[in-house]
Protein backbone atom coordinates (compact mmCIF):
# COMPACT_ATOMS: atom_id res chain seq x y z
CA UNK A 1 0.00 0.00 0.00
CA UNK A 2 1.53 3.39 -0.98
CA UNK A 3 2.64 5.61 1.90
CA UNK A 4 0.54 8.75 2.28
CA UNK A 5 2.71 11.87 2.08
CA UNK A 6 1.90 15.59 2.08
CA UNK A 7 1.88 17.42 -1.22
CA UNK A 8 5.21 19.08 -2.07
CA UNK A 9 5.28 22.84 -1.53
CA UNK A 10 6.90 25.25 -3.98
CA UNK A 11 6.80 28.23 -1.62
CA UNK A 12 10.17 29.91 -1.20
CA UNK A 13 11.97 29.79 2.12
CA UNK A 14 13.19 32.98 3.74
CA UNK A 15 16.76 31.70 3.49
CA UNK A 16 16.36 31.56 -0.31
CA UNK A 17 15.72 35.30 -0.60
CA UNK A 18 18.18 37.13 -2.88
CA UNK A 19 19.73 38.77 0.17
CA UNK A 20 19.33 37.84 3.84
CA UNK A 21 19.83 40.37 6.63
CA UNK A 22 23.24 39.57 8.21
CA UNK A 23 22.11 39.39 11.84
CA UNK A 24 19.17 37.14 10.97
CA UNK A 25 21.46 35.01 8.81
CA UNK A 26 24.02 34.55 11.60
CA UNK A 27 21.22 33.55 13.97
CA UNK A 28 19.86 31.10 11.40
CA UNK A 29 23.26 29.53 10.78
CA UNK A 30 23.61 28.88 14.52
CA UNK A 31 20.14 27.34 14.53
CA UNK A 32 20.94 25.16 11.53
CA UNK A 33 24.08 23.89 13.26
CA UNK A 34 21.96 22.66 16.18
CA UNK A 35 19.23 21.26 13.95
CA UNK A 36 21.75 19.43 11.76
CA UNK A 37 23.28 17.75 14.78
CA UNK A 38 19.84 16.89 16.12
CA UNK A 39 18.89 15.24 12.81
CA UNK A 40 22.25 13.47 12.47
CA UNK A 41 22.73 14.46 8.82
CA UNK A 42 26.53 14.39 8.97
CA UNK A 43 26.48 10.95 10.59
CA UNK A 44 24.34 9.68 7.72
CA UNK A 45 26.77 11.19 5.23
CA UNK A 46 29.68 9.45 6.95
CA UNK A 47 27.90 6.10 6.75
CA UNK A 48 27.87 6.45 2.98
CA UNK A 49 31.49 7.60 2.84
CA UNK A 50 33.02 4.80 4.90
CA UNK A 51 33.06 2.12 2.14
CA UNK A 52 34.77 4.57 -0.25
CA UNK A 53 37.32 5.57 2.39
CA UNK A 54 38.24 1.95 3.03
CA UNK A 55 39.44 1.71 -0.56
CA UNK A 56 42.18 4.25 0.22
CA UNK A 57 45.47 3.51 1.99
CA UNK A 58 45.83 4.83 5.56
CA UNK A 59 46.86 8.46 5.63
CA UNK A 60 45.78 9.14 2.06
CA UNK A 61 44.54 12.66 1.23
CA UNK A 62 40.79 13.03 0.72
CA UNK A 63 39.24 16.18 -0.72
CA UNK A 64 35.62 16.94 0.16
CA UNK A 65 33.43 19.60 -1.44
CA UNK A 66 30.48 20.65 0.73
CA UNK A 67 27.96 22.50 -1.43
CA UNK A 68 25.57 25.03 0.19
CA UNK A 69 27.87 24.88 3.19
CA UNK A 70 26.26 27.81 5.01
CA UNK A 71 28.25 28.36 8.18
CA UNK A 72 30.51 25.40 7.39
CA UNK A 73 29.52 23.40 10.47
CA UNK A 74 28.46 20.26 8.60
CA UNK A 75 31.63 20.33 6.51
CA UNK A 76 33.81 20.76 9.61
CA UNK A 77 32.10 17.88 11.41
CA UNK A 78 32.50 15.64 8.40
CA UNK A 79 36.15 16.64 8.01
CA UNK A 80 36.86 15.80 11.65
CA UNK A 81 35.25 12.39 11.30
CA UNK A 82 37.29 11.58 8.19
CA UNK A 83 40.46 12.78 9.89
CA UNK A 84 39.77 10.58 12.92
CA UNK A 85 39.39 7.65 10.51
CA UNK A 86 43.05 8.18 9.57
CA UNK A 87 42.97 10.30 6.42
CA UNK A 88 44.35 13.73 5.52
CA UNK A 89 41.35 15.91 4.78
CA UNK A 90 41.10 18.82 2.38
CA UNK A 91 37.82 20.71 2.80
CA UNK A 92 36.13 23.02 0.32
CA UNK A 93 32.87 24.75 1.20
CA UNK A 94 30.74 26.62 -1.32
CA UNK A 95 27.71 28.86 -0.94
CA UNK A 96 25.87 31.65 -2.76
CA UNK A 97 25.76 34.00 0.25
CA UNK A 98 28.86 36.08 0.91
CA UNK A 99 27.76 36.70 4.51
CA UNK A 100 27.46 32.95 5.14
CA UNK A 101 30.96 32.40 3.80
CA UNK A 102 32.30 35.18 6.02
CA UNK A 103 30.71 33.45 9.00
CA UNK A 104 32.20 30.11 7.92
CA UNK A 105 35.66 31.65 7.47
CA UNK A 106 35.65 32.92 11.05
CA UNK A 107 34.23 29.74 12.55
CA UNK A 108 36.20 27.23 10.46
CA UNK A 109 39.45 28.65 9.05
CA UNK A 110 40.39 25.17 7.77
CA UNK A 111 37.76 25.51 5.03
CA UNK A 112 38.70 26.71 1.56
CA UNK A 113 35.63 28.73 0.57
CA UNK A 114 34.07 29.45 -2.81
CA UNK A 115 31.17 31.72 -3.65
CA UNK A 116 28.94 30.69 -6.53
CA UNK A 117 25.32 30.31 -7.52
CA UNK A 118 24.31 26.67 -7.98
CA UNK A 119 23.84 24.61 -10.02
CA UNK A 120 27.07 25.71 -11.75
CA UNK A 121 30.16 24.73 -9.73
CA UNK A 122 33.35 26.75 -10.39
CA UNK A 123 35.62 23.70 -10.39
CA UNK A 124 37.35 21.62 -13.05
CA UNK A 125 36.20 18.11 -13.95
CA UNK A 126 37.18 15.58 -11.25
CA UNK A 127 38.55 18.39 -9.07
CA UNK A 128 37.65 16.72 -5.76
CA UNK A 129 37.28 13.20 -4.46
CA UNK A 130 33.77 13.50 -3.07
CA UNK A 131 31.01 16.09 -3.55
CA UNK A 132 28.54 16.41 -0.68
CA UNK A 133 25.19 18.17 -0.31
CA UNK A 134 23.79 18.21 3.22
CA UNK A 135 20.19 19.25 3.97
CA UNK A 136 19.94 21.44 0.88
CA UNK A 137 18.46 19.46 -2.03
CA UNK A 138 14.98 20.66 -1.10
CA UNK A 139 16.03 24.24 -1.87
CA UNK A 140 16.16 23.28 -5.58
CA UNK A 141 13.07 22.81 -7.72
CA UNK A 142 12.63 19.62 -9.80
CA UNK A 143 13.76 21.48 -12.93
CA UNK A 144 16.97 22.65 -11.20
CA UNK A 145 18.02 19.70 -9.04
CA UNK A 146 19.18 17.36 -11.87
CA UNK A 147 21.54 20.07 -13.17
CA UNK A 148 23.12 20.33 -9.70
CA UNK A 149 23.46 16.54 -9.44
CA UNK A 150 25.13 16.48 -12.86
CA UNK A 151 27.57 19.17 -11.74
CA UNK A 152 28.37 17.22 -8.57
CA UNK A 153 29.05 14.14 -10.67
CA UNK A 154 31.25 16.15 -13.01
CA UNK A 155 33.53 17.57 -10.31
CA UNK A 156 33.81 14.36 -8.23
CA UNK A 157 36.37 11.64 -8.88
CA UNK A 158 35.00 9.07 -6.46
CA UNK A 159 31.45 9.77 -5.46
CA UNK A 160 28.50 12.00 -4.71
CA UNK A 161 26.58 12.02 -1.44
CA UNK A 162 23.31 13.83 -0.79
CA UNK A 163 21.63 13.80 2.61
CA UNK A 164 18.33 15.59 2.98
CA UNK A 165 14.96 15.57 4.62
CA UNK A 166 12.41 13.21 3.18
CA UNK A 167 8.88 14.51 2.82
CA UNK A 168 6.55 12.73 5.19
CA UNK A 169 3.82 13.51 7.66
CA UNK A 170 6.14 12.53 10.51
CA UNK A 171 8.76 14.97 9.23
CA UNK A 172 6.28 17.78 8.77
CA UNK A 173 4.64 17.34 12.17
CA UNK A 174 8.04 17.02 13.81
CA UNK A 175 9.16 20.24 12.13
CA UNK A 176 6.02 22.01 13.31
CA UNK A 177 6.75 20.95 16.89
CA UNK A 178 10.42 21.86 16.56
CA UNK A 179 9.51 25.32 15.26
CA UNK A 180 8.20 26.18 18.73
CA UNK A 181 11.72 25.77 20.13
CA UNK A 182 14.26 28.51 20.92
CA UNK A 183 14.98 29.39 17.30
CA UNK A 184 15.13 32.58 15.32
CA UNK A 185 12.50 33.80 12.87
CA UNK A 186 14.08 32.14 9.82
CA UNK A 187 14.26 28.70 11.43
CA UNK A 188 10.73 28.94 12.81
CA UNK A 189 9.39 29.87 9.39
CA UNK A 190 11.59 27.71 7.18
CA UNK A 191 11.63 24.50 9.24
CA UNK A 192 8.08 23.29 8.50
CA UNK A 193 8.35 24.63 4.95
CA UNK A 194 11.57 22.67 4.40
CA UNK A 195 9.75 19.52 5.44
CA UNK A 196 7.12 20.23 2.78
CA UNK A 197 9.62 21.20 0.09
CA UNK A 198 11.61 18.00 0.65
CA UNK A 199 11.45 15.16 -1.87
CA UNK A 200 10.29 11.59 -1.38
CA UNK A 201 12.71 8.70 -2.05
CA UNK A 202 10.91 7.95 -5.32
CA UNK A 203 11.21 11.57 -6.42
CA UNK A 204 14.95 11.63 -5.63
CA UNK A 205 15.42 8.46 -7.70
CA UNK A 206 13.72 10.23 -10.58
CA UNK A 207 15.92 13.31 -10.17
CA UNK A 208 19.01 11.08 -10.21
CA UNK A 209 17.77 9.30 -13.32
CA UNK A 210 17.24 12.61 -15.13
CA UNK A 211 20.78 13.59 -14.07
CA UNK A 212 22.15 10.42 -15.68
CA UNK A 213 23.32 8.89 -12.38
CA UNK A 214 22.92 5.27 -13.44
CA UNK A 215 23.13 2.98 -10.44
CA UNK A 216 22.57 5.71 -7.85
CA UNK A 217 21.25 4.40 -4.55
CA UNK A 218 18.54 6.16 -2.57
CA UNK A 219 17.96 4.96 0.97
CA UNK A 220 15.77 6.17 3.80
CA UNK A 221 17.45 6.92 7.10
CA UNK A 222 14.63 6.64 9.60
CA UNK A 223 11.42 8.59 9.12
CA UNK A 224 13.07 11.98 8.61
CA UNK A 225 16.11 11.68 6.32
CA UNK A 226 17.12 10.07 3.05
CA UNK A 227 20.48 9.60 1.34
CA UNK A 228 21.48 9.53 -2.30
CA UNK A 229 24.85 7.97 -3.08
CA UNK A 230 26.53 7.59 -6.44
CA UNK A 231 29.93 6.05 -7.09
CA UNK A 232 31.68 7.88 -9.89
CA UNK A 233 34.81 5.73 -10.02
CA UNK A 234 37.95 7.58 -10.95
CA UNK A 235 41.68 7.75 -11.03
CA UNK A 236 43.15 5.59 -8.30
CA UNK A 237 43.79 6.54 -4.70
CA UNK A 238 45.60 9.84 -5.26
CA UNK A 239 44.56 13.21 -6.60
CA UNK A 240 44.17 14.11 -10.21
CA UNK A 241 45.98 17.29 -11.17
CA UNK A 242 43.81 20.22 -10.13
CA UNK A 243 43.99 23.57 -8.43
CA UNK A 244 43.62 22.06 -4.97
CA UNK A 245 46.13 19.20 -4.97
CA UNK A 246 49.10 21.54 -4.52
CA UNK A 247 47.46 23.95 -2.12
CA UNK A 248 48.79 24.28 1.44
CA UNK A 249 45.76 23.50 3.58
CA UNK A 250 45.29 24.52 7.23
CA UNK A 251 45.12 21.52 9.58
CA UNK A 252 41.70 20.21 10.55
CA UNK A 253 41.10 21.03 14.21
CA UNK A 254 38.72 18.67 15.99
CA UNK A 255 37.50 19.32 19.49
Amino acid sequence: MPISRPRRSTRAELLDAPDVEPVALAENLRDLRSIGRLLGSTAQCLRVLRPWLRQLPPGAPVSLLDIATGGGDGAALLGCAVRRAGYRVQLIGSDRLAAALQYAALAHPQLHLLRHVAPALPLADQAVDIAVLQLALHHFEPAEAPALLREMTRVARRGVVVVDLQRSWAGYLGARLLSHGPWGELARHDGPLSALRAYTPAEVRQLAAVAGMVGAQVMTAGPLLLTLSYSVGGSGSGFAANAYSSTTWPPIRCS
